[in-house]
């Protein structure tokens, strides 16, 4: 079994998504020309790709990929016909793609695509805050979305974020400057490379990926009585020790006192 920090690794599931992709493609298509479905049905080219999307879903859940991936196996084959007749200059697919590339070019490497959390979080998170002052760490800060409200909150607080992804980055540390918040900071890279033992908070919202990794990380480094939140992924095997319901979205902060 290959090792989970390898690159055959992480590129496992785009592989097998790609070659999901051609052979229900091949074995969709290929009937339908041999026939000449067209000719007799001139919408059953339609129907077909439809069902190349449904049936390369359905095998992406089968074979257990990371739910983007199944996401992805469903709209790549619609989006592919679209672009074939969208009348656009080739340099805006470079745009785009170069746009998607510098937001989410970095799951491969991290295998954390980006998750947004839901506008709640900042609020429930300022309720478990000190008066005192303290360092917050947010592992995949993304835009800024939660640490921009918490450092408004507890200007007398410390506040960092750190993301692999280059144009989320720059974006946050742009926002940061713009709203005047000199008591948060947006450094990048992986959360790897950052001792949570200097933080009194960690906060997380990344994958069920990577979660035993992040908690390895966090009981070997985290101080006595500091606090570790995930949002949404619990840690396999270890029940927090209490839990904050996000009412809304019918999901869970979890919060451990280390």
């Amino acid at each position: 079994m290959p090792d989970k920090k390898s690159v055959g690794f992480r590129f496992r599931s785009a592989l097998i998504a790609l070659f999901l992709q051609v052979l229900i493609a091949l074995v969709i298509f290929l009937p339908a020309l041999y026939f000449d479905i067209r000719g007799k049905y001139p919408l059953a080219p339609l129907y077909l790709l439809f069902a190349q999307a449904l049936l390369s879903a359905f095998v992406a859940y089968l074979l257990r990929l990371e739910r983007w991936w199944v996401l992805i196996s469903f709209f790549a084959p619609l989006l592919f016909i679209v672009s074939l007749h969208v009348n656009t200059n080739h340099w805006h697919y470079l745009v785009i793609f170069a746009l998607f590339f510098a937001i989410y070019g970095a799951t491969f490497h991290s295998r954390v695509p980006y998750f947004p959390s839901p506008d709640v979080i900042p609020d429930l998170l300022a309720s478990l805050l000190s008066d005192a002052p303290f360092k917050f760490l947010d592992v995949g800060s993304g835009f800024g979305k939660v640490l921009l409200p918490l450092a408004h909150k507890a200007p007398f607080a410390s506040f960092c974020g750190v993301e692999l992804a280059f144009l989320p980055l720059v974006i946050s540390r742009v926002r940061a400057n713009l709203c005047g918040r000199h008591n948060i900071e947006f450094v990048h890279g992986n959360f790897q490379n950052v001792d949570f033992s200097e933080f009194d908070i960690v906060y997380t919202y990344l994958s069920p990926v990577v979660m035993d990794a992040v908690w390895a990380k966090a009981l070997a480094e985290m101080r006595h009585g500091t606090l570790f939140i995930s949002y949404e992924f619990n840690v396999d095997g270890r029940k927090a020790d209490f839990e904050i319901e996000c009412v809304k979205e019918r999901t869970f902060l979890y919060v451990w006192k280390m």
